[in-house]
């Protein structure tokens, strides 16, 4: 591991294991965070749950309703929401948010033999769903003999509805924290398995070279003619491409015959730029780089600072290039 000496690539080095190390303690610790919010959730005592009718206009409520009879229509809103108007045996309304399983046991409640259906009551604002809940109603197979109208909705229905899509102890939230949870848990292993995978190939990578090869990279490194672009683990020597910032790779500038860089957006935001070097000999060499703050540029900076070393080299991703090229 010391058979290049250069104090400026061990610093390049250091720097990027040390950012491996902090995406991964990150990454960990807020699946941590999930885990142990999911786990509180579980322990948590939702209590007893009120009864509808108590508590028809109180979001946010554990509540249940004994069902006797539901509407034969239903309102849809996307993928995920369905909507059916269910009646108790007291002559209480309300709309039910349910999976399929449980609107096949309240299709069959009578009122020797009801259904008890249990959530959390939920604001019911949108008038697009009142109207077509009223509507519903007034259509459906519940004998009543007074028709629903705007005016008397929130007195015989209320200003909620019952979210009553999962089992009780789902409500309560710690299946989703425990899914994200999982789901850091499994980029940080993924990303500690890469970050493994990257040293060791590094290491090897030195442990291989000559003891002439080392000492010519170390000489290219302290050279004062050498570039390096912080942060990015990136060397630009008279004579070659030095890059840290995942294997290591070692790219002699004669060699290279094709260079352009690839960029990656996320919904329009740049999140990685990464410089494509392409060998005579038909090699592909990718050097990732920082497309924030200062090094902003840096891409386009390796990839002038190549051509001015190799005037020969093919510059930017073109067809004239590919042709050029045999791609």
């Amino acid at each position: 591991m010391d058979k290049i000496q250069s104090s400026k690539f061990w610093q390049e080095v250091n720097r990027s294991k040390t950012v491996g190390r902090r995406v991964i303690l990150a990454l960990l610790a807020i699946a941590l965070v999930f885990g142990a919010v999911g786990f509180y959730q579980s322990k948590r005592d939702l209590g007893t749950p009120q009864n509808l009718a108590d508590v028809r206009t109180q979001g946010g409520k554990y509540a249940y309703i004994d069902v006797v009879a539901v509407a034969d229509t239903y309102l849809q809103r996307g993928n995920t929401e369905r909507y059916y108007l269910v009646k108790d045996a007291g002559g209480n309304l309300c709309v039910v948010d349910m999976f399929q399983d449980s609107l096949d046991r309240v299709a069959l409640a009578t009122v020797d033999n009801p259904v008890r259906l249990v959530g959390k009551t939920k604001a019911l604002k949108d008038q697009e769903v009142i109207g077509q809940v009223i509507m519903i109603f007034n259509s459906s197979n519940i004998k009543d003999p007074d028709m629903l109208t705007t005016a008397t909705f929130k007195q015989r229905v209320g200003t909620v509805f019952l979210w009553a899509r999962e089992d009780p102890q789902l409500l309560r939230g710690q299946a989703a924290f425990y899914a994200v949870g999982g789901i850091f848990l499994a980029f940080a292993l993924a990303t500690l398995i890469a970050y493994a995978v990257i040293v060791a190939r590094s290491n090897r990578i030195i442990n291989k070279l000559s003891p002439d090869e080392a000492r010519l990279i170390s000489s290219e490194l302290d050279d004062p003619a050498t570039v390096c672009f912080e942060k990015t683990g990136v060397f630009l020597t008279p004579h070659y491409v030095i890059s840290v910032a995942s294997a290591m790779k070692v790219i002699a500038i004669a060699d290279i015959a094709w260079v352009y860089f690839i960029e990656i957006r996320q919904t329009g935001v740049r999140s990685n730029i990464t410089v494509v070097i392409v060998t005579h000999d038909g090699k592909n060499w990718s050097i990732p780089t920082v497309p924030f703050g200062k090094t902003r540029n840096a891409h386009l900076e390796i990839i002038d600072g190549i051509a001015a070393r190799n005037p020969g080299v093919l510059v930017g991703y073109t067809d004239e290039n590919r042709r050029l090229m045999g791609k």
